[in-house]
C-alpha cells in the first residue's frame, strides 16, 4: 500500500494543479458600487408642500435666491416622476457642486445619472450640464484647480413638460496621469432661466476581487477572503477572482504583511497536496 500511495499523490497533485490554474485565470465579473453623494436627492430638509428655501444642503452653490430646494405641487409636476417629495431648482446660469470623499481610481469606469424636469407649462426650462471631476477644490458651485472628466448636458427639447425624466452618460477615467486618487466632484450647471433637478447618483465599475472596496485589489482583500468576507466565503472562485486582479485600481500603502499571488498558489497547492495524503493514508 506504501507504493500505491507513493504513485497516486502525482496523479492527484496533478489533476489539483491543472483545475486551480484554470479557476486562477477566469475573467471576473465587474459589478457597480455605488459612491456616496450626500443630499443626492435633496431630501435632507424638508418643506411644506409648495415651498421652497434657498440653497442645498451638502452643497455649495452659485446664484444665491436663484438656487435651492423645492418641494412643488401637482400643479407643476406629476410627482410620481420624482425621487421622494423634493428637487432642487437652479434659475439664471446658477449652479450647483459637491465633492465626494471618494478618490479616482485610474482606468474605472464611472456611470453618472439624474432626474431632470421641466415645468407643466413648459415654460423658461432650458436644461443643463450634469459634470464629474477629479481634484481641485470646491466653492461656490465650482470646482476650481480641478479636471473634468466627463459631462452630460441635457437641452430643453430633451424634456417633457410635467415630467422628471432619467438621463445618464458612462465617463472612463485616465489610465495613467496625475489625476490618481485625487477627490472626485460632482456639478450641476442650469444652461440659463431654470433647471429642476434630482436624484443625481455616481457609479464605479469594479472588480468582485475588491472585496472591501476602496478602489484597489491588494492584500487587505486577500484578508477580507481569508477571514470569510468575500461574496462567497474561502471559496476558491473568489480567491481566483483576487489573484488574477491583484494590483490593479489605486493601490494603497499597506503595513500587513500578506503573502503574493503566487505564494497563495503554492499554498493553495500544498495544501491540496496533503488534502490527498490524509484521506489516502
Amino acid at each position: 500500500m506504501g507504493t500505491l500511495r507513493q504513485t497516486i499523490y502525482p496523479v492527484v497533485l496533478c489533476r489539483c494543479c491543472i483545475a486551480f490554474v484554470t479557476v486562477c485565470w477566469a475573467a471576473s465579473l465587474a459589478s457597480a458600487v455605488p459612491i456616496t453623494i450626500n443630499n443626492h436627492s435633496f431630501e435632507d430638509k424638508i418643506f411644506r408642500l409648495g415651498h421652497y428655501g434657498n440653497g442645498i444642503q451638502a452643497w455649495t452653490v452659485y446664484g444665491g435666491t436663484d438656487v435651492g430646494t423645492w418641494r412643488p405641487t401637482t400643479a407643476e409636476f406629476n410627482l410620481s416622476t420624482l425621487d421622494g417629495d423634493q428637487i432642487a431648482y437652479l434659475h439664471t446660469g446658477g449652479s450647483a457642486a459637491q465633492q465626494l470623499s471618494t478618490g479616482l481610481v485610474l482606468g474605472q469606469k464611472y456611470h453618472l445619472s439624474a432626474l431632470l424636469g421641466a415645468l407643466s407649462s413648459g415654460l423658461n426650462t432650458k436644461g443643463g450640464s450634469l459634470q464629474l471631476w477629479a481634484g481641485g477644490t470646491v466653492a461656490s458651485g465650482n470646482v476650481v484647480g480641478g479636471t473634468i472628466l466627463g459631462s452630460l448636458s441635457v437641452a430643453d427639447n430633451q424634456l417633457t413638460p410635467g415630467l422628471f425624466l432619467p438621463f445618464s452618460t458612462e465617463i472612463t477615467a485616465p489610465s495613467s496621469g496625475p489625476l490618481r486618487g485625487e477627490l472626485l466632484s460632482v456639478r450641476f450647471v442650469s444652461n440659463g432661466v431654470e433647471a429642476e433637478l434630482d436624484n443625481v447618483q455616481l457609479d464605479v465599475e469594479e472588480t468582485p476581487s475588491d472585496f472591501d472596496y476602496d478602489g484597489d485589489v491588494d492584500g487587505r482583500d486577500f484578508l477580507i477572503w481569508q477571514r470569510g468576507g468575500s461574496p462567497y466565503p474561502l471559496s476558491a472562485s473568489d480567491l481566483a477572482d483576487w489573484r488574477s486582479n491583484f494590483g490593479t485600481g489605486l493601490l494603497a500603502a499597506t503595513n500587513v504583511a500578506v503573502p503574493e499571488p503566487c505564494t497563495v498558489s503554492l499554498l493553495m497547492l500544498v495544501m491540496a497536496g496533503r488534502l490527498v495524503r490524509n484521506r489516502t493514508a
